[in-house]
Order: structure tokens, then sequence, then C-alpha cells
């Protein structure tokens, strides 16, 4: 049973939608419901078939199928021997030779005959009806055609008996000139003859040669002689029975004048399909009188249906119009949401390349920062190296000062005075070394984390450190007790006086070494702080970039909520326009609209790039729905009529065989 019809209505958000109809309107997709309507209007839509003629079976005994196809009826060829000649030439009988045949005794010619009419006249028994006889006896009839019971009595009798007969016949192949004047093609003559004996033996000849009747009969044939229904020849018996025949037989089995004349002509393979479409058209006539009659009683009733359908016509229009409307709001929001979720894609790219270039920079940064530490793990790491030596020279210049303090003991007094220097000195060494454990400790601690080795290195040094420590305090109590001695001391001697300015000079050039390592220590010192701080600059960019990352997504996701909720009011204003597509394409499956092709908008292929644009400028132009001809335009536009569908554009592809090509037009009726 066919879907009921849909209607448009609008939804909660007041998007036009397609519904189903609750009520049938179209009665011949509802025939329960058509019939209940009827009734209750005491309408009567069907003629009674009381009075339909019988028209199964005809006068020739044909029965007839309504479902038969009368375009594929099967029609036999014309006879051969009534097709002209393509040249327009044809076969006559230019003389007819006899000799001793039944009245004409020896050998006479009978001839020459015209080519158009030859009329022989004569009162009766003066050899008209032999002239006949002659034919037939050449062409082979039999006895009784020729009026005779045996051949041999065709032979003459008269007083002087003859012992055989015979007669020829001369054809001609001409071509006409004009009513009197003809041209003969002697390559297409021929003589055939016949003789009969006393003795009942009877020889035929061809172009006076011996041959058979098959032979003749057969030459005859492809000449265009009738040989079966002798349409050539009407013998003297015949004449009054067809005087006799009835105008239009009426029986199957018995042959009228009608009959006869197209069996002779040959226009009796017309006969079947002449009954069978006569057939038809008495059935056509019959069911066109009945839906006449059915027709004048509904032509009653349109006057009073016609302002509810006024009133049904014009709701319909405003619901198609404000649907357009609808339309082309949704699609302008749609176009600009559209544009406007391209710009945000557009600001996002440029974000996401900025990003990118700033990922890139800080990528760089931290590889320049990772060499820079490398250069300061290496400068202290030097910087340790040259402490450590600098450590083991102040360790061995202290063993040689301790072991010249211990020589000095043997003269006090005299060493009292570089003991005191010695001391100053000491106190200097000690100052520096101090200063230089102090910059070592903050080395240590920066490189703390980085490397184990490191804080393995800064604990041998602290444990080095301290026993320095407790040498210096020893040594100090030693000095102590020298100078308790130096008290006691009464000699002194010049040597030692020099060792202890030597002495003097060398710690004087350790400490300005040590100066300078300081300074270079500081300079790496500062590298370093400039690099931790370009690292912390670009480390303290990161969070507002994913700031500004985090907002963009934000904005897309909004821009994307925002075009699918168009979108999807859109989708009800695209299913009601698309029924009617759908629907034709249902037709067309069906068969009943083979020509159509499908709505433009969907035989194109739109990028997504341009189809906001393309969507904007054609507008309801993509609806138009296209077919092979205007024919069919005209057969889609009844169907959608028929069915209630709402209104659709149409145009057609036409191929014009004058200019062959194709070209597009708009149907007039679709609009």
């Amino acid at each position: 049973m066919p879907e009921p019809k849909r209607r448009a209505v609008a939804d909660r958000n007041d998007r036009p939608v397609a519904a189903k109809s609750k009520k049938a309107i179209d009665f011949e997709m509802a025939p329960s419901r058509r019939k209940q309507m009827m009734d209750a209007m005491k309408i009567v839509d069907q003629a009674p078939d009381d009075n339909k003629p019988e028209f199964d079976t005809d006068r020739h005994g044909f029965e007839f199928d309504d479902d038969e196809d009368l375009l594929d009826i099967f029609i036999a060829d014309k006879p051969s021997d009534l097709i002209a000649d393509p040249e327009g030439r044809r076969l006559i009988i230019k003389d007819i030779f006899v000799d001793n045949f039944k009245s004409y005794h020896g050998r006479h010619q009978l001839g020459p005959l015209h080519k158009n009419l030859t009329m022989i006249l004569g009162p009766n028994g003066s050899g008209k009806s032999n002239v006949i006889d002659a034919l037939l006896f050449v062409f082979g009839f039999r006895a009784k055609k020729i009026r005779t019971t045996k051949l041999t009595s065709l032979i003459h009798v008269g007083e002087e008996e003859a012992e055989s007969a015979m007669v020829e016949i001369v054809f001609q192949v001409i071509k006409d000139v004009d009513k009197e004047k003809y041209i003969v093609d002697p390559k297409e003559c021929f003589t055939i003859s016949r003789s009969i004996h006393l003795d009942n033996t009877s020889n035929y000849f061809y172009n006076n040669q011996v041959t058979s009747q098959k032979f003749i009969q057969s030459l005859l044939v492809n000449a265009g002689i009738d040989m079966t229904h002798n349409r050539f020849l009407i013998l003297q018996g015949e004449v009054e029975a067809i005087s006799q025949m009835k105008p239009v037989s009426t029986k199957a089995d018995e042959e009228g004048m009608l009959e006869y004349i197209e069996d002779i002509v040959g226009t009796n393979r017309y006969v079947e399909a002449i009954a069978k479409l006569t057939h038809k058209v008495k059935t056509l006539e019959f069911k066109s009188s009945q839906y006449v009659a059915i027709c004048r009683r509904h032509t009653t009733l349109l006057k009073e249906f016609a302002p509810s359908m006024q009133g049904g016509v014009k709701y319909v229009n405003a619901v198609n119009n404000l649907n357009q409307i609808k339309g082309f709001i949704y699609k302008h929001e749609l176009a600009l949401a559209k544009a406007a979720k391209q710009e945000s894609d557009e600001a996002r790219e440029q974000e996401m390349a900025k990003l990118e270039e700033a990922k890139a920079e800080m990528l760089q940064n931290k590889n320049d920062l990772r060499a820079a530490e490398r250069a300061e793990r290496a400068a202290a790491e030097k910087t340790n190296r040259l402490t450590t030596e600098k450590q083991r020279q102040m360790d061995v210049e202290i063993a040689k000062l301790t072991d010249e303090l211990k020589q000095s003991q043997e003269a006090p007094e005299k060493s009292k005075a570089n003991i005191e220097n010695m001391l100053v000195e000491m106190q200097q060494m000690l100052e520096s070394k101090n200063k230089l454990e102090k910059v070592y400790t903050a080395n240590l601690q920066k490189f703390d984390a980085k490397s184990t080795i490191e804080r393995d290195k800064v604990a041998m040094l602290n444990e080095k450190s301290e026993r320095q420590a407790q040498e210096i305090y020893n040594l100090q109590s030693q000095i102590q007790d020298f100078e308790a001695e130096l008290r006691d001391m009464k000699v002194t001697g010049t040597g030692d006086e020099k060792r202890v300015v030597e002495m003097k000079k060398k710690l004087e050039n350790i400490m300005h070494q040590n100066k300078q390592e300081v300074e270079r220590l500081k300079q790496h010192q500062n590298a370093a702080d400039e690099w931790s701080a370009k690292k912390n600059e670009q480390l303290g960019r990161i969070p507002g970039l994913n700031g500004t990352i985090k907002l963009l997504r934000n904005q897309k996701y909004s821009l994307d909520r925002k075009v699918d909720e168009l979108e999807d009011r859109g989708d009800g204003i695209y299913d009601n326009r698309h029924n009617n597509t759908t629907m034709l394409h249902k037709w067309k499956e069906d068969g009943r609209l083979p020509g159509f092709l499908g709505r433009l908008g969907d035989l194109a292929s739109i990028s997504k790039k341009f189809d906001a644009a393309i969507s904007t400028i054609f507008g309801h132009h993509l609806d138009y729905q296209v077919t092979q001809t205007k024919e069919d335009v005209k057969k889609a536009i009844n169907l959608l009529i028929e069915h209630k569908m709402q209104r659709s554009a149409f145009c057609f592809v036409e191929f014009d065989r004058n200019v062959k090509e194709y070209r597009m037009n708009v149907a007039p009726e679709s609009l």
C-alpha cells in the first residue's frame, strides 16, 4: 500500500518539517476511504458494465487479448509476385503459337500482343476460350482446368488426323518509355512450349530444349507469375462464382468478395492486425464513453469543491512561501556563521604559527642555555682544578715554611722578626684561602644538583680544608712556642732573612694568580646569570601562550556549536524541500518516470571551500529538478499534482539533432 501523503508543519522551534497527513487526501491512494466518502455523498463515479459490448471474438475467429502490445504485431511480407521491379521492368507475353491444338489446324500465331491490353473478340465457337486453354496447357494445369477429361483430346481432329499438338509462348522483359514505346531486354527474353502425343506422352521445352515441368513452374514463379493462387488468371466458370459471392464473409469457413479480392491483391496479411486494432478501438471508445459519463457527473461537483480547493491551494502556497523565506534566513545565518568560523580558523592558524615560532625560538634558547651551562660547568671545573693546584702549592710552601721554622729554632733571636713577617704573610694566605673556599663553596652549591661527582669533590675539599685548618692551628701553636723560645735566643742569622724574602715573593705571586682566577670565575658567573635570565624569560612566556591557545580553542568550540545549530535548523528545510526529489527518484525506480535525472545541486560536485559562496549566489536554483526531455517534465508535474506534492521548478536537457549539441531549458510549466 502506498505511503500516506505528507504535509508541511512547524516544530517547537518554528522550523518547517514534513509530517504524515492524518487524513488521506488522495482517494486513489486510499480506496476504502474513497469509497466511504463517495457513499456518504451519494456519488457514483463508475458506470455499470451491463451494456459493455462483447469484443472477445470477431467473424474471422480471432481471439483478442487486451494486454497484447499491438505495436509488436507480426505482419507477413508482401508476396514476391506483387512486388514491382525496382528498375521498372516487367514481363509480358509477345506471341502465342498453336500447332494442331484443339480447333486450330496447323501452326497459327496469336499475336503480337500489346504491352498493356489485348482483347480477343469473336462469336461463339470461334476459339476464344482455346487461347486460355493453350496458356493453361503450357503452364501445366490439369485436364479438368482445360475443360477436358484427358490431354490427348487437345490434339486437333479433322480431315487429316494429327499425331501431336504443341503450344509455344514467347515472353519478353520490357521497360516502358511511354504509353506506346518500350525497351526490350533481349537477354531476359525466353520461350516455353509443351507438346502432347497420341500415346499420351507430353514434353516441356525451354528455348526449344527439353526440360521438366518443375523447371517450367519454377521459372514462372521467379518471373512473378503466381502459380498457387492464379491471381493472373480468371477462368471461364469462375466469373459466375465470383459474381455470386457475398460482399463480406459472415463465417470463418466461407469466403466473400472482400476476402477473395484481398487474397488476390495480397492484403489479406493485414486482416488479423486490422481486426485486433479495430477491437482495440472499439474497446477504447467504450471506455472513453464511460469516462466521459463519469466526468459529466463529476463536473457538477466541481463548484461545490472549488472554494475548499482554492483555500487549500492558498494555504499550501503560503506555507511554501514561508518555508522559502525561512530557508533564505537560515542560509544567510549559516553563511555568516561559516564566514565567522573561517575567520576564526584563520586567526587560530596564525596564532598557531606564532606559537610554533615561539616554540622553535624557545628550543633554540634551551639549546643555547645548555651550551652555556656546559661552558659554565667546564669553567667551574677549571677553577676548581686551579684552586686545587694552588692549594697543593700552598701546602708545599707551608711545609717548606714549617721546615724552615724548625731550622730557625736554632737561632730564635735572629728569626723572631722573620717569624713575625711569616705570620703576617701566613695570615694573608689564610684570608686568600678563605676567599677561594667561599668561591669554591658557592660553585659547589650551584652545581650540587647537576653532578654527584662534583659533590664528592666538595666533600673531599672540605675534609682537606679541615685538615689544613688543623695544621694551621698546629703551626700557630708552634709559632707561639717559637716566640717564647725567641726571647731566649741570642744568636741571629742573615741567611734566614734572605729565605723569608724569597718566600714572601713567592706568596705574592700565588696571591696574584689567585686574584686572576677569581676574576675569570666572576666572568663565567655573570654569563651563566645572563643565560639563566633568558631561560626564565622564555619559560615565563609559555603560560601566556598556553592561555592564548586555550582561549582560541574555546572560541572555536563555540563557533562549531553555533554552526551545528544552524545546520540542524536548516536540515528541516532541506528535508522539506527535497521530499519531492525523493519521490521523483522513487518513481524513476518504479519505471513511472525513467527520464528523471535528479536535483541540480546533487548532480554537481562543489568543493567545501566554495560551498557557502555557491549556495548564497545560486540559492533556490540548486533545487531545480532535471529531466531528459520536456515530455518528462510534463509527466513529473502531473505526478506531483496527482500525489498532492509541493510545487517544484524543473529544467530539461534536450538534444537538438540539427545542431548536435545539448542545451538546458527551464520548463515554463514548472514555474
